[in-house]
């Protein structure tokens, strides 16, 4: 409760913030405060990290809404209020098993000759570094795979193992915006995940309004990126 006491306990979880796994010493739920908004959800604390790092999707503006604009090339965070950038909105739920946010997208990837067109759900992932990453095992990018549209690179080690996939791309399209020249990571083992993938920081560099009360997320068109 906002104003009350967190009641902590123990927690032997682990969690991905970008390039780095933290070990979950500590876990809640609860009620903060934070300006004139409201966190409401699963608080964590994390061994060896230094910061404050928030889920949106459990933010609260004053009126009591979850409307936001994440704009991180300005470095900003607007709550209260959406705005369709484009005229154009995704649809947009949370999954209730794992509480991210999930949109509902067509991720189009161009590599030499070849284009593939993936349909599917992507999640949220501001934690995530990369622009997409996909899973092997959905059926739109086994299909692409199966039929020569992406192939798929390996990462080896020093001792020659195979330790990650890849794809690169000369340029995507995903929600409306196009990037050249792009590294998409690929896995098969997240057998857990049956989205298509996961949306991650490189996307927000364009303003993007969510209204998760509605189920709605609008992109602001940008030109090409590199």
């Amino acid at each position: 409760m906002a104003g009350g006491i967190l009641a902590f306990e123990p927690s032997q979880a682990k969690m991905r913030l970008l390039n780095r796994v933290y070990e979950i010493s500590y876990k809640a739920n609860g009620e903060l405060q934070i300006g004139q908004d409201r966190y409401c959800g699963p608080i964590f604390i994390l061994k060896g990290f230094d910061g404050i790092s928030i889920p949106v999707q459990n933010l609260y503006a004053k009126s009591g809404r979850r409307v936001l604009t994440v704009d991180i090339a300005n470095g900003r965070l607007s709550t209260g209020v959406f705005s369709e950038n484009t005229g154009k909105c995704y649809r947009l739920h949370i999954d209730k098993k794992t509480g991210f946010p999930v949109v509902k997208a067509e991720v189009a990837v161009s590599c030499q000759e070849n284009r593939a067109v993936l349909k599917g759900n992507l999640i949220v992932d501001f934690g995530n570094p990369m622009l997409v990453f996909l899973m092997s095992r959905h059926k739109s990018v086994s299909r692409a795979i199966r039929d020569g549209k992406i192939i798929p690179q390996d990462a080896r080690d020093a001792n020659g193992n195979v330790v990650a996939q890849g794809i690169y791309a000369e340029s995507v399209t995903v929600c409306g915006q196009e990037y050249n020249g792009v590294s998409i990571g690929l896995t098969g083992k997240m057998t857990s995940i049956k989205e298509l993938g996961f949306l991650g920081m490189p996307f927000f560099s364009s303003a993007v309004a969510f209204d998760f009360d509605n189920g709605l997320m609008s992109v602001r068109q940008m030109p090409a990126m590199e």
